[in-house]
Formats: structure tokens, sequence, C-alpha cells
């Protein structure tokens, strides 16, 4: 039985430690979540904002490729509107010539001084030389010396021509007609293809999709436009760039990805690896491949092929990898972010920073600061809080025992007071058991001098002593007059209850209507009925402020006063005082009074034992003063 109020009594409070490490371990987990919330954030912007760098760096390259090719293009067709109808034959023409390899050629094989091969391309073609063909020979030989500047400015370019759909090109650098010579075969190639009027109305830059080059020079795109001479279409100039400089971008960007840029057509135009492999164009399916699941890259192809808005960045999240997107403004091509893990991107950060270990490491020390506060409070605390609980349970239940070894030294004092304080009062109740003519009266009244005196207390124990005598067929009663509500709320009961069964077995009286009588006759009435049902009688009222007709009457009937002092330096003075006013009011020679006070002191001295009082008069009446020192 003990063990089980033991665990009710240390239960609740094992609850709020429980609840509390929960509630901090909560708390830390919320705060850590935060952090780690705004770490990932912070990683996802930089991420975004190293990505939005790195693609204006390679748009910035694409667009100075188109700026040249623009460049080239407005040259070509303005030549037509600054020549004059006398113009000469340049030294570059008149060296073409018939070649040697096939004297339907024509071609620049023999360079005439000064010129060089740095300087010109190889203007190669067939058929017969019209004046106006002569004039779109010119403008193309015109062009070489923007050949080499585009060559030096974009040393990605491998190829710069010019491709007239008269059946000639020049080329730059200057390769000999041996190599490389125009075909009717260069017409059905996309760079001239896609800038007939037909397919390019508008005149306007294209990018070509990517190949390998024919004569070795790897794989590369072209980025092209269309020449007119007035509304005449004549072909079109292009350069041909290699894929080393885009590669060089994209290589390297961020550790845990993959950046790749990809055309309409879902080639790989840079791949850090596989778009300078092999002798074969790439697909973004092989850059996917082994990263992400196979069933989300049809999602991809799909999404590729919607329109979106040029220069924009988006964030496409397929199954749980998240890509970063951008559409280039100067081509028609999307420069992709791959993630290399499933990215649930703060699992990731979880990973990479080890959060995972903080966690688990907040949590061993919580738990560690838990146990060591538990062990603590329970030692200091709970253990001694508990062991006086019992202790008082005992001494109340008139068992006492010796105090409890192993309680830290501060609660001694606390457990010595309860025991002298029952000892006192178990004392008090011998004095009356032995003589039950003067010591076990019918009506004892106990009046207190001030609010924490402890006369609740003192009364219920009378009470209980009264049922303790053995007479047990006699109705015990114990009551609160005139202030009784807060008995109602001691004991929980309803405000209509009258009367409450103490476990003890004495009445506790709840409440008392007497408002039918006069105020100066209503103690008296209720004292004699109550006499009437009751053998033994305990009654509780406060005299603190001042001896009223009600207290009067209830002190005129009582066999013993037992009057509760104040526990403080005053008690003496106030006992005298209220002892004058009641030696006015009593029987002296039938009632007893018995004064009790209770006091702590900051020194360490001797009980002052219970000694007669002297009321002059040598009649029955003691004072008994108790002290409890600490």
């Amino acid at each position: 039985m003990k063990k089980r109020e033991t665990k009710q009594f240390t239960a609740r409070y094992k609850r709020i430690m429980v609840i509390t490490f929960l509630v901090v371990l909560l708390i830390s987990a919320a705060i850590l979540g935060i952090q780690i919330n705004e770490k990932g954030r912070h990683e996802d912007r930089q991420l975004v904002e190293l990505f939005k760098t790195r693609c204006l760096a390679i748009d910035n390259l694409v667009v100075s490729i188109g700026e040249h090719v623009e460049l080239l293009q407005i040259r070509a067709e303005s030549f037509f509107l600054e020549k004059s109808e006398n113009s000469y034959e340049s030294i570059l023409f008149r060296a073409l010539d018939r070649t040697k390899v096939d004297p339907a050629y024509f071609g620049l094989d023999n360079i005439p001084f000064p010129y060089k091969k740095e300087h010109v391309g190889n203007l190669t073609g067939f058929g017969t030389i019209s004046p106006a063909l002569k004039d779109e020979m010119e403008m193309a030989l015109s062009l070489n010396s923007l050949f080499q500047a585009c060559k030096n400015n974009i040393p990605s370019s491998q190829w710069i021509y010019y491709t007239s759909g008269n059946n000639f090109i020049n080329i730059y650098p200057w390769v000999n007609s041996g190599e490389f010579k125009f075909t009717k075969d260069l017409y059905s190639k996309p760079f001239f293809t896609m800038g007939l009027s037909e397919n390019n109305p508008d005149r306007e830059l294209f990018w070509t999709e990517a190949y390998v080059d024919e004569y070795g020079a790897g794989k590369m795109v072209t980025a092209a436009q269309s020449v007119y001479r007035g509304d005449l279409f004549l072909g079109t100039v292009a350069i041909d760039v290699t894929f080393e400089r885009l590669i060089e971008h994209v290589q390297g960007f961020h550790p845990d990805g993959t950046l790749i840029i990809v055309n309409k057509e879902k080639q790989l135009i840079a791949h850090p690896t596989l778009a300078s492999s092999g002798d074969e164009i790439k697909f973004i399916k092989d850059a996917l491949q082994g990263i992400i699941k196979p069933d989300i890259i049809p999602l991809i192809d799909a999404k590729l092929k919607k329109y979106r808005r040029k220069g924009s960045i988006e964030r496409p999240v397929f199954g749980s990898y998240t890509f970063i997107w951008y559409k280039m403004i100067h081509a028609p091509w999307h420069i992709v972010y791959i993630p290399d893990k499933e990215n649930l991107f703060l699992k990731y950060l979880f990973i990479k920073e080890g959060i995972i270990l903080t966690f688990i490491t907040l949590i061993i020390a919580l738990t560690l600061m838990l146990s060591i506060t538990l062990r603590m409070t329970w030692r200091e605390f709970i253990y001694p809080s508990e062991k006086l609980v019992l202790h008082i349970n005992n001494e109340n239940n008139n068992t006492p025992v010796e105090i409890p070894h192993r309680i830290p030294t501060p609660w001694y004092p606390w457990f010595n007071a309860i025991s002298k304080a029952y000892e006192e009062n178990r004392s008090l109740i011998r004095m009356l058991r032995d003589d039950k003519k003067r010591y076990m009266p019918n009506y004892v009244l106990v009046a207190s001098m001030s609010k924490d005196c402890g006369s609740t207390t003192i009364g219920n124990y009378i009470a209980h002593s009264f049922v303790s005598s053995g007479e047990k067929n006699k109705k015990k009663l114990y009551m609160e007059y005139p202030f009784n509500r807060k008995l109602h709320l001691e004991f929980n009961t309803k405000e209509d209850q009258h009367v409450y069964l103490h476990p003890n077995g004495y009445d506790i009286w709840l409440s008392y209507d007497l408002s039918v009588f006069p105020e100066e006759v209503k103690t008296s009435l209720l004292m004699n009925e109550i006499i009437k049902s009751y053998s033994h009688i305990v009654v509780n009222t406060p005299i603190w402020g001042g001896m009223d007709a009600n207290t009067k009457s209830l002190m005129e009937q009582a066999q013993v006063i037992v009057l509760m002092v104040p526990p403080d330096d005053s008690g003496q003075e106030l006992v005298e005082t209220a002892l004058k006013q009641i030696r006015g009011i009593i029987c002296q020679q039938e009632t007893y009074v018995y004064t009790r006070l209770n006091r702590l002191r900051k020194e360490h001295g001797h009980e002052r034992g219970a000694s007669p009082g002297e009321n002059g008069h040598g009649d029955k009446q003691k004072t008994y003063f108790s002290i409890i020192t600490i």
C-alpha cells in the first residue's frame, strides 16, 4: 500500500518532467528545423544566384557569336549599296583560277601578294562568272577581313563562311580546294536550308542542331543568317562553333549537380563529360541516365517542348527531383541544372552538414541533462518531501516512526518540528483522557487569534481524539462557526449538503440557516440544538476581530477553551488581553482554558513545556504555552 501511495505521490512529478523534456525536445527540434529550413533556403538561393550568373555568362558568349554573324550579314548586304558602276576588280578576284584537280571548278588556291593564308578564305565554286555573279563574289571576298576578326574574337569558332545560292562558297580559315571545295550537297545542309526565304521569312539569326564535322573538327553547332540583295535571297553567312567553350562553362558548376545545355531537339550542346566524349551526338536522356528514375525522362522531354519566355528561370519538379531551367535569350537552347540526388533538398543538407549528428547529440545532451536534473531533484526535494508526507501520515495515525535516513540535512528540522508538534498534541489529549471530568469534556471551543495559527488542525485533531476514546456509540461533531464555506471547498461537497461524515468517524457541519431567529439569540439556539444531538462537540471560531455577542455565547457553554495564539512576538501580550476578556465570560469553576503558541525561531532552543498560568482566583483555569522552536 505504501509503495502504491509513494508511486502516486511521484507519478505527477515524473509526468511533468517527461512532458518538460518532450516540450524542450520539440522546441529544440523546431528551432533546429527552422535553422535547417533557413540554411536550405539560403543554399537554394545561393544555388539559383550561381545558376543565373553562369547562365548570363553562357548567354553572353552566345550573343557574341550572334553579333558577329549579324555583323557579317550587315557587311555583306551593305556591299551592294556602296558598290559603284565603275568598280574595279580586286586582286583576290583576279587571282581566282580554275583548279588543277577539276577544271570545272575555280578557286583561290594561289594567294596573291601581299595576302597570306591567315588573311583570306578560299572561295571555290563552279560555272560561268556573270557580272552579277562577279559582284556577289567580290562581296564574299570583301568579308575576309571580318572572317579573320571573328576567328580572333571567338576562340571556339572553327569555320566562318559565306555560302552562295549561285554555286560558290568562301570559307575561312583558308583550305586548299583539294581538301575542301564547294559542292551542291552543301545546299542540303541546315546552315543553308534554314536561311531560305520560305524557312526564315523574318531573316532572323538561326542556330542549327548539333552535328559532327565531316572534316574532323569534332562536334559543333552553327549560327547563321540570311543575306539578301534587296528582296533577292543570295545565301547565308555562318560561324561553326565547337563545344569546348560551352563545356568549360558547365564543368565544375556545382559539386552536387550537373549543368547541361540542351537544344529543342533534346541534343546535348554542353555537358561536363558526355558532350566532348565519343563521335556521336548525345541526348538529354544520356545525361539523366543513372541519376534519375527512367520513368521521369519522358516527362522532361515533354516539358522541353513547351513554350516559355526567353530569359525565364523555372523550378520544375519531377517526382522528388527539383530542376532549374533557364530559357536562353540569344539561342534556342535550355540551360538545365540536374541534381545528383533526390532532393528533398533538405535531406541533402542533413547529410552534407551533419545536421543529423547535431540532432542526435542534442537528444543525448537533453536526455543526460534531464537524468541529472531528475536525479538531483529527486534526492534533494522529491524523496525528502515524500518521506515528510509519510512521516506526517504516521504521526497523524498515532504510529510515530524514526526520522528516515539518507534525507538531506536541511530537512531534519522539519521532521523534528512535526514530531514535536504531534507529541504535544498527543500529550494534550492524554491529559484530557486521564481525567474525563476535566479533560474529556462534552464541548471544546478552539478560539483562533490569527488566520495562520493552526486552529483547524488542532480542532480536527481533538475531534479525532474523541472518536479514539472508545465511546463509539456517541456522536461527535466538528464545526467552524460562523465561517463554514471553506469546508465545502476542502471536502469538495455540494453547496446544499449540511453534514459531512469525516473518515475518522465524526460529523462536520457544513451549513446552518438561522435567519429566522433574532441576531442576539442565534448562537445560543444553535448551541442548544447541537448539544442535544451530539455527545462531544468541537467548535472552531475566530476571535482576531474581537469578541462579539456570538463569541460570548459560544464561550459561556464551553467546558474547554483552547486559545490559539499568533506565532509572533506579540503573542504573550495578546494572550493576556484575551484571557482577561475570557475570564469575564466563562464560569471559571467549570471551564478550562489552554493556550497554544506555535513559534518558529532562528536560533535553536528548548521547548518551553506546558506550565500552569495564574488567574488570580485560585480556580481551575490554567494557561499552557507550547512553543515549537527551530
